[in-house]
């Protein structure tokens, strides 16, 4: 029979058992009291004692079993923590130990013991234990028992700080897993790791797939000096690091700091990936829904205003601080790229701004490689292009996805964002892709709704516009000739009465030829003239009454297609500022191609000018001017009141710009 004595349940258990495997009885006892009781009534064949305990240590019970001649000669094994073997040999040797064996995990070394104990029983020599007062009193005894006291008591402290470690870095983790935002999630990492590091500053950097720094939390974090770096790591792929420094005692960070580091690393790294897959799976699904708002929304909107609607919902989804989009123009050599919206910082100033196709290599990759385009800083990238929104607003991440239906590009969508902003992930890229295909086949097929609808009416208005120019213009043209035959005939007041009244019916007649034009132009909707009346046509919901146009000369075939648009940019500008500074109730408008320039002339019957000009308000429709060669003018308006603003270009200034 073997008696266990440890106060450590799972100690006795382990020990227990592996004896009973080898054939042994044994008996457990939870501490020295409890084994003097057992063995004097059951004296067993070996003792298996540890050595510290609660009360009565494991000396003392050698020293009681020594004492006592119905148990004195039964052989004693010490079962305890390795690092307290060299301070026990002494003290085991004078009580007639027979054996230490070190608890390291391998019983094989404890069962040896056990059996060469049991082999070699034998009486212990009585001089070991002749005078235990004496024993007991020597100061040597006193000095190595208190040594291994104190060892004991180490050890118990130490564990309790490793408790308490591990107890911190389990609430730390606890509190970093308990939101599922990700930037949340980051924020805690970072709080967490300044405190188990008793560090001053801390940073998390996390990267895509493809090792590239995606995050850095905070974002406005310096650069570190000397410090600790782990990394954020989860089912073996890294997903970041995070580093430690300035130590707030201003030590060094030593092994304990890195395994508490290291074990709050292990910890949120799967709370990480939690967040990020909760935070794609939230964007995505942000995304679809604006795809289908998008898509339901496009089909009832203005053409003129698809564009614009796409670009501030890309951006609001990509949480980016600028959006635009770009459009090509052929024009062989005069080919050039415009923006045709813009929404976020500034867009006001981007709307209609143009560039020549040689000097937007990005779109141009857009627009041969039909992929999308992600760069880290378009400031630096030799790939962006020198377009406005880039200068100007100091884009830094930057995202180009092709507007794409039925193999066509409508154009390219760019979303930016500030320096200080984080790059964009590749959900981020798959959805606006995926939003910028579904936007152009919804612009593509609300086009082809509003040709089928032009094509209902075109009939009736060629009909219309063949009536008013073969019939009432014919009738009004002879009522005219037949008013001139009767001016011979009359007084000179009679005569003057009767020439005004056929200017009335020649100005008639270029009314209705406008109106003609108006018609057959709505019937294809395509070519300056109409657009010039869908302009006009806007306008009137702004100014409160409609402004009235004259178009003459070939403006459908003089003016290139830069002049084009940079045409409808000025006039309408000019028809803003009539609207919001002007106060005016009367525009007139006047646009002519003729001797190699086209000409638009915008007069009102407002306030005018107060004071100096305002470049503010004037700057976009002169730079304009003189960027296509041209110039702009300012005189009196209408009735010697207002304003008239005369935008001059010459038809071939595109060629030279």
């Amino acid at each position: 029979m073997v008696l266990v004595v440890d106060d450590r349940p799972t100690n006795r258990d382990l020990v227990c058992t592996v004896l009973g495997y080898h054939g042994h009885n044994s008996q457990e006892a939870d501490g020295a009291e409890q084994a003097l009781s057992m063995l004097r009534l059951t004296p067993p064949d070996l003792v298996i004692t540890d050595i510290l305990m609660p009360g009565m240590d494991g000396y003392e019970l050698v020293r009681e079993i020594r004492s006592d001649p119905a148990t004195e000669s039964i052989p004693v094994l010490f079962y305890t923590a390795n690092y307290l073997e060299a301070e026990a040999r002494p003290l085991a040797d004078a009580f007639g130990v027979t054996r230490i064996v070190a608890k390291t995990g391998d019983t094989t070394e404890l069962l040896a013991a056990v059996d060469d104990a049991l082999q070699s029983a034998r009486k212990v020599p009585l001089h070991l234990v002749a005078d235990p007062e004496e024993t007991l009193a020597d100061t040597a005894f006193t000095r190595e028992h208190m040594q291994i006291v104190k060892a004991k008591l180490l050890e118990r402290t130490h564990e309790l700080e490793d408790r308490r470690r591990v107890e911190r870095v389990i609430d730390a983790a606890m509190a970093i897993g308990a939101d599922l935002s990700l930037s949340t999630t980051l924020d805690r990492l970072v709080s967490a790791a300044k405190s188990l590091a008793h560090a001053s500053t801390a940073v998390a950097v996390m990267i895509d797939a493809d090792g590239v720094q995606t995050q850095v939390v905070p974002p406005d974090a310096d650069a570190l000096g000397p410090g600790l770096t782990v990394n954020l790591e989860t089912d073996g792929h890294v997903l970041g690091t995070i580093r430690v420094a300035d130590r707030d005692d201003g030590a060094q960070f030593d092994d304990d700091d890195r395994e508490m580091l290291v074990a709050l690393a292990g910890a949120a790294g799967q709370a990480i990936r939690n967040a990020q897959l909760y935070d794609d799976s939230t964007r995505r699904e942000a995304w679809l829904a604006a795809s289908a708002d998008v898509t339901s929304t496009l089909l009832a909107a203005d053409p003129s205003e698809a564009l614009s609607l796409v670009a501030a919902s890309a951006r609001r989804l990509a949480r980016a601080d600028v959006a635009w989009i770009e459009v090509a123009h052929d024009g062989g050599a005069d080919a050039f790229v415009s923006i045709d919206a813009c929404d976020g910082r500034l867009a006001q100033l981007m709307i209609d701004q143009t560039m020549p196709a040689g000097n937007a290599p990005l779109y141009e990759a857009i627009d041969s490689g039909r992929q999308p385009i992600v760069l880290a800083d378009a400031a630096t990238d030799p790939q962006a292009d020198n377009s406005v929104p880039i200068r100007t607003l100091e884009v830094g991440p930057l995202l180009a996805v092709p507007l794409l239906a039925s193999d066509r590009c409508l154009g390219a969508l760019l979303i930016g964002r500030s320096h200080s902003r984080e790059r964009f992930s590749r959900v981020e890229v798959q959805m606006a892709t995926a939003f910028a295909g579904q936007a152009a086949l919804s612009l593509e097929f609300a086009q082809a709704l509003a040709d089928r609808e032009r094509l209902t009416v075109s009939e009736d208005r060629e009909r219309i516009a063949r009536d008013l120019h073969d019939i009432v213009i014919q009738r009004l043209f002879a009522t005219g000739l037949r008013l001139d035959s009767l001016r011979a005939r009359l007084s000179a007041a009679d005569s003057e009465l009767v020439g005004m009244a056929a200017e009335d019916l020649d100005e008639t007649i270029r009314e209705i030829r406008t109106t003609i034009f108006s018609l057959r132009n709505d019937a294809d909707q395509s070519g300056l003239r109409a657009d010039l009346l869908k302009l006009v046509a806007r306008a009137r919901e702004t100014l409160g009454f409609h402004p009235r146009m004259h178009l003459e000369g070939p403006l459908d075939y003089a003016a290139d297609e830069r002049i084009q648009v940079n045409l409808i940019a000025a006039i309408s500008e000019a028809l803003s500022n009539a609207s919001r500074h002007a106060g005016a109730t009367r525009v007139e408008i006047l646009v002519r191609a003729a001797n190699g320039e086209i000409l638009a002339k915008i007069s009102d019957d407002g306030v005018g000018v107060v004071g100096p000009p305002s470049e503010s308000g004037l700057a976009n429709l002169r730079r304009r001017a003189i960027e296509l060669g041209g110039s702009m003018q300012m005189g009196p308006g209408l009735d010697g009141r207002g304003l008239t603003l005369t935008w001059i270009v010459p038809t071939g200034a595109g060629a030279d710009s």
